[in-house]
């Protein structure tokens, strides 16, 4: 935008001026009416163009142009006036007023005009300023620039020089300002090289460059360039120049660091070709540009083949690809990670190469190609893959050994112990991991870990011990170890341990020893003699009979052959036994009788080998067995005797079980004959006492009922006792309904209930069911159920439960009747037995139990009673096998 400052003291032209001109675009108009606040805003803003009127109020014009152009010499100033202001406008165009507009009588023409001027001024004055501005800024830079600048004119005449000249020469530029640039040369030589310089660039237009060296041997670079005017004549000449002793310096070094690089290149391939790992090197378009000798011995490629030539040319296809892929990825990541891949040399053998690249700059910073080395894993990777296998065994062997293997570091801990110790211990790996001592037995550690200290002091020990170590129950085991140092094993770093439990041991070696004393106190004391002896006979141990029987051996056995304690006459025998074992490899039993002073002594023995890994040895024992031969004499009259015995004795027993089946048949004919008449009495008083119609009548008659029902039971009971006697045989079997059998029985004693007004509730799963023999159950539970009625009190309560089990049915009873004392409960089975004769029924004979318990038994069961005591009431258990054959 075109910011433009009217000043116009005539309010009605002020306003023609505003419409006008605020309609045009581009330009962005200020109106002013007062001079001296005009001269306040041109102060403090900035305007592109001052437009004003002659006649202004608060300042003349003369006054006003004066100001702005003090302010600014260059800004735009245009006058707007009438004609009869003519004089006023010369003088304004003399103190620096660019233009001026008459004022028509139609005022838009005028305006269109004044607007044509404004615009012309404005792009001129803008031009002006930026060229202005270029030159302020040109200065600023050849100011900062580390180049001596001069500008001279065509005359080689000095109107402008930077500071950095100032600085490096001493010489101010205002001092230096007109004169001649060949005056400032320091040597006739130099004089001439500028007019050489000059000359050409007058002559030709161009710029030149030139290196020249001063005389005080400094070097400079100094470039001449020409610069135009519009038509293109030489108007200037800019001089840059900078002191280039150093790098004249620099270049020089160069030179010689150059040969230097020749001769460190010819150091690096010598280099290259020692070392063992192939080396190459490509440039920047991935063709080779060298390799060592490595490189040809893997690859068997000459250099002269490969360097000029791309990948794609020296591999296979497949090879080439991944090549190409990573060295791509490298270029635009900028880094690679090795990779791995497969490289057939020219013989056609396969190798498992890991690549290793990176990057080379050129001294600009650009990429000037990728290096790159191979590292042959062929053979590593079969070690790699053996030592996996040695691995996996070792794991395995760790894991499946019976020994247990343990780090233990230099400050005392456990860092690892293998998995072994968990079923032996019952801890796991991790909670046995720490501190030594917390592993130990405490009486163990003192001598444990001065052995451990010892190791570590002397690291080519081989250490052994045997300890004790905790068990999770709170117990201990014992283990024998070996230990040897592995500090210096980056693996271990440790102390490594090989344990073994031999707690079973311990307690066989203990076992051993007992038996040992106790084999040896039996041989002692026994009344064998004992010796052992080598192949040839002689003695090499006896026990303490041996010795003691001095009548036949002598005391100083030990060292002397075995037949020396016998006859003469027995020695040829005795040395052709030992002959025979040592090739039959077999026992020999042998009896010797000879004459021992005044009586004849009789000696049986037994010569035996015995299996020893070191040598051949005999063993000998003997027994003197002349009091038995008086025993056995004596001993065949005692058994004349007891055969005479023993028919006397089968006579007696043959007559018992005469009498005991002559009991039992009587036994059952009275049974019988008593139960023929109770059947038709116990049928018919029912019926008497219901048409009986008085009450003591009735009563009596009940008491008749129950006696009579009393004596079936016993009947029945003396009958089944009398079975007993056999142990019942189960006829035949059927399944039963616990439920059913039960309120069976209890609808038969639901009268004798209700007399006593006792509760009766069972608790029976309604399917539950079993094989068994239907009458030995249902006299079992009668049996049970009777009783438990019989001895409760009036008002008292009775349980029965039953529950399956997997292979059984539990059937119980329980009252709270009269109770059992606890002394009487262990004889509660016994035949004819009453546990408190004043407490129960006198009536009864005391079989019930008994002959239930084999009822039961029969049944393959188990029957027990309980009861806390008198008054306490009493449970019966019964088991029963789910299926009875």
């Amino acid at each position: 935008m075109i910011r433009v400052l009217f000043i116009e003291s005539n309010q009605e032209i002020f306003e023609v001026d505003r419409t006008f001109f605020n309609n045009l675009p581009g330009y962005e108009p200020e109106f002013e009416t007062d001079g001296i606040k005009a001269i306040e805003r041109i102060i403090d803003e900035s305007f592109d163009a001052i437009i004003t009127d002659c006649e202004i109020s608060g300042i003349d014009i003369i006054t006003l142009i004066t100001k702005i152009r003090q302010r600014d010499p260059d800004i735009p100033i245009g006058i707007f006036s009438g004609t009869n202001q003519k004089d006023l406008i010369i003088q304004a165009i003399n103190e620096g007023a660019d233009f001026f507009v008459w004022k028509e009588s139609k005022e838009k023409n005028g305006l269109e005009e004044l607007f044509f001027r404004i615009r012309h001024a404005t792009e001129k004055y803008q031009k002006l300023k930026t060229e202005r501005q270029d030159l302020e800024r040109y200065r600023e830079l050849t100011d900062e620039s580390p180049d001596m600048i001069l500008q001279l004119d065509v005359n080689q005449c000095i109107h402008y020089a930077n500071k950095t000249f100032a600085k490096n020469t001493g010489n101010e530029p205002i001092s230096i300002i007109g004169k001649n640039f060949r005056e400032l040369q320091d040597s006739p030589v130099n004089t001439r090289i500028w007019e050489k310089q000059v000359g050409k660039v007058l002559k030709t237009g161009k710029p030149s460059r030139l290196e020249y060296q001063r005389a005080d041997g400094k070097w400079y670079d100094r470039i001449l360039v020409p610069g135009f005017d519009k038509d293109n004549n030489i108007q200037v000449l800019t001089i840059a120049s900078r002191e280039i002793t150093e790098k004249k310096k620099i270049e020089k070094d160069k030179e010689n660091f150059l040969q230097e690089l020749v001769r460190q290149k010819r150091f690096t391939d010598a280099l290259l070709d020692a070392i063992p790992i192939p080396v190459h090197w490509k440039n920047n378009v991935k063709q080779y540009a060298g390799c060592n000798k490595a490189f040809v011995d893997l690859t068997g490629i000459p250099s002269k083949k490969l360097i000029g030539r791309t990948y794609f040319e020296i591999w296979s296809d497949k090879e080439a690809e991944i090549c190409h892929y990573y060295d791509q990825k490298l270029i635009n990541d900028g880094y690679l990670s090795p990779y791995q891949s497969v490289l057939i040399d020219t013989a056609g053998k396969a190798h498992e190469i890991i690549h290793s690249k990176n990057l080379f700059y050129d001294h600009q910073g650009e990429i000037a190609g990728i290096v790159g080395s191979f590292q042959d894993m062929t053979e590593q990777n079969q070690l790699l893959h053996d030592l996996k296998n040695n691995e996996e065994l070792f794991r395995m062997i760790i894991t499946q050994s019976s020994d247990i293997f343990i780090i233990i570091t230099k400050s005392l801990e456990i860092s690892y112990i293998s998995p072994r110790i968990e079923p032996t211990s019952g801890f796991l790996c991790e909670e046995i991991l720490g501190p030594v001592k917390r592993f130990l037995h405490p009486e163990d550690y003192d001598p444990v870990l001065t052995k451990i200290i010892r190791l570590i002091e002397n690291p080519s020990f081989i250490e052994e011990a045997e300890f004790r170590t905790r068990k999770r129950d709170g117990t201990f085991m014992n283990l024998e170890a070996t230990a040897i140092n592995c500090l210096e094993n980056p693996a271990i770093q440790g102390i490594l341990v090989t344990a073994r439990d031999i707690t079973s041991h311990k307690k066989i070696e203990k076992q051993l020893t007992r038996i040992n004393t106790l084999f040896q106190s039996i041989l002692d004391y026994s009344p064998v003699i004992f010796a052992l002896l080598n192949d040839n006979g002689t003695v090499l141990l006896t026990n303490e009979t041996f010795v003691e029987n001095n009548i036949i051996f002598g005391s100083d056995s030990v060292g002397k052959p075995i037949w020396n304690f016998l006859p003469p006459q027995l020695r040829a025998e005795c040395e052709k036994i030992l002959d025979n074992i040592r090739i039959l490899k077999k026992s020999i039993f042998r009896e010797f009788t000879f004459q021992l002073e005044d009586k004849e002594v009789s000696l049986s023995t037994i010569f035996y080998p015995v299996q020893d890994e070191e040598e051949e040895l005999i063993g000998f024992l003997g027994i003197d067995i002349t009091e038995k031969r008086e025993l056995v004499t004596r001993l065949d009259k005692s058994l004349f005797q007891q055969e005479l015995l023993d028919h006397i004795v089968k006579e007696r027993t043959e007559e018992i079980t005469f009498l005991l089946e002559l009991k039992n048949n009587l036994i059952t004919g009275i049974a019988h004959e008593l139960r023929t008449p109770l059947t038709p009495i116990i049928a018919l008083i029912p019926v008497l006492i219901n048409d009986e119609e008085d009450e003591k009548n009735k009563r009596l008659l009940e008491i008749v009922r129950d006696n009579a029902m009393q004596i079936t039971s016993i009947v029945d009971k003396i009958l089944q006792l009398a079975r007993s006697g056999s142990m019942y045989e189960i006829v035949d079997t059927s399944p039963i309904n616990v439920n059913v059998f039960i309120s069976r029985i209890l609808d038969i004693y639901e009268l004798a209930a209700a007399r006593k007004n006792i509760t009766i509730t069972k608790k029976i799963p309604p399917s539950l069911t079993f094989i068994t023999s239907p009458p030995h159950i249902e006299s079992v539970m009668d049996n049970i159920i009777s009783n438990a009625i019989k001895y409760s009190n009036p008002f008292g309560n009775i349980r029965i439960t039953a529950v399956e089990n997997d292979d059984s049915i539990e059937i119980s009873v329980c009252d709270d009747g009269i109770g059992i004392k606890e002394e009487n409960l262990i004889r509660i089975f016994e035949p004819f037995y009453k546990a408190d004769t004043s407490r129960h029924d006198r009536s009864s004979p005391g079989l019930g139990l008994s002959v239930t318990r084999r009822l039961v038994q029969a049944l393959g069961g188990n029957i027990t009673i309980s009861s806390k005591g008198l008054g306490m009431g009493t449970r019966v258990n019964c088991i029963f096998k789910k299926r009875v054959s």
